[in-house]
């Protein structure tokens, strides 16, 4: 839930050099991601609500669409690749 960013400052605070990162998103299908993180059905229908609300600003975050009856949003994961400094 951290930025890329923020996330390279902890591990250079704790000696680790980052040598490589890869930022990607992943769409998920909103119902079967909803079961698998046990939200509640009315929590369901309220993130489905803010899902088909959201502000402009956060379109391009989560990419919500909505296709045949079903909801799909996207969530950014990244890999990130460290090593540890010498004398570390």
């Amino acid at each position: 839930m951290l930025p890329l960013s923020r996330l390279i400052a902890m591990l250079e605070r704790e000696h680790l050099h980052v040598e490589a990162t890869r930022s990607f998103s992943k769409e998920f299908s909103f119902e079967p991601w909803a079961d698998r993180m046990h939200v509640s059905a009315p929590d369901k229908s309220r993130l489905l609500g803010m899902l088909r609300n959201l502000p402009a600003s956060a379109r391009p975050l989560l990419a919500p669409r909505f296709a045949d009856g079903t909801a799909y949003f996207a969530l950014w994961e990244a890999v990130i690749v460290a090593r540890r400094l010498p004398g570390h």
